[in-house]
């Protein structure tokens, strides 16, 4: 009876020792990757963003958490390209701590691991200024700022370049009807901006029996939880053929929000106004079963052929256990 308890622990002993190798093995391939973050982590306050620079890796992306989205990442990618840069925006509301990002290589399907994992962490928002106390009945209120000329003058050119952009903004929506899960979509944005106004945003212009000189400069901003967004366009450009484009992947399915953000900022000899427009559209993301099973077993690839292994040995240990011959049995105890 000892020997074979001592057989049966060998067993069980052998088997732990090849589990083990085998996920070392598992392990050290995971490890070999050349991924490198620089930074490995990153600071930002809800509605901040944060980036990171990621070199050795074949078209990387990351599995970003909830409150996390894209702003930039490579749109192309080239086997001649040895870095990349991926950019991160946190979320008006996201819970503070650190969120670990995983960096995937997906230079030839399907995306692997590539080791490395970005930590964001996501810090308290500044604090609000404090609220001025109430001027007593003795103190004289204090009126509100009257815009100078100039900055009345940019105001009304802003207003009507806003008005131009609002237009322009819903047709891109207009253009996506139904988004499904894991599939990309094209967003694109075009500006159609008046020749004459666009004139009137740069440029020597008449402005108090004399001239100033202005410029301006447009920023889109697409943005969604749920959402992989990478972008191949610059972010700022000019309102004359003004143009974004933007690759969509819902990573979730359900009720999804896209936003789109345009900030149109003007300067008129050292003094800057700006004026921003907002465009929200909810969608009802389609489920995709495939996707939610490929994209789990890109993130946990390691613990399913681990515990594959594992039973498969428990198995065979069990099989030889019940084909071995019985032992017989030894002479009675004078």
């Amino acid at each position: 009876m000892t020997r074979r308890k001592g057989r049966q622990g060998g067993r069980a002993r052998h088997a732990a020792v090849v589990t083990l190798l085998t996920l070392a093995s598992v392990g050290a391939g995971a490890a070999q990757a050349q991924t490198v973050l620089n930074p490995a982590s990153g600071a930002a306050a809800p509605g901040g963003i944060v980036s990171t620079n990621v070199e050795g890796a074949a078209c990387p992306w990351a599995l970003v958490p909830p409150h996390v989205s894209y702003l930039r990442t490579p749109a192309v990618c080239s086997a001649s390209v040895a870095a990349y840069t991926l950019e991160f925006s946190v979320a008006p509301g996201a819970p503070l701590g650190d969120q670990p990002i995983e960096i995937f290589e997906c230079g030839s399907p399907p995306c692997a691991p590539s080791g490395q994992t970005f930590t964001l962490t996501i810090d308290p928002p500044a604090s609000p200024p404090p609220t001025p106390t109430p001027a007593s009945d003795s103190e004289e209120e204090e009126t509100p700022p009257v815009a100078t000329p100039k900055e009345a003058f940019l105001d009304a050119r802003l207003a009507l370049l806003k008005k131009e952009v609002a237009d322009d903004a819903e047709a891109m929506f207009d253009r996506v009807d139904e988004l499904r899960e894991g599939e990309e979509h094209r967003f694109t944005l075009a500006l159609d901006v008046p020749d004459e106004l666009v004139t009137q945003l740069r440029g020597d212009q008449l402005f108090g029996g004399g001239s100033i000189y202005v410029t301006h400069v447009v920023t889109a901003r697409l943005e969604g939880e749920g959402f992989e967004i990478r972008s191949s366009s610059d972010r700022s450009q000019g309102a004359r053929n003004g143009a974004w484009e933007w690759r969509v992947r819902p990573v979730g399915s359900g009720s999804r929000e896209l936003a789109l953000t345009i900030t149109m900022t003007m300067n008129g000899e050292g003094v800057d106004r700006t004026r921003e427009r907002y465009v929200a559209r909810p969608y009802e993301v389609g489920a995709n079963l495939p996707y939610k099973i490929q994209r789990f077993f890109a993130a946990y690839w390691q613990w399913v052929i681990g515990t594959a292994i594992t039973l498969g040995l428990a198995y065979a240990g069990m099989r030889k256990k019940k084909s071995a011959p019985p032992q017989a049995a030894g002479p009675p105890p004078a």
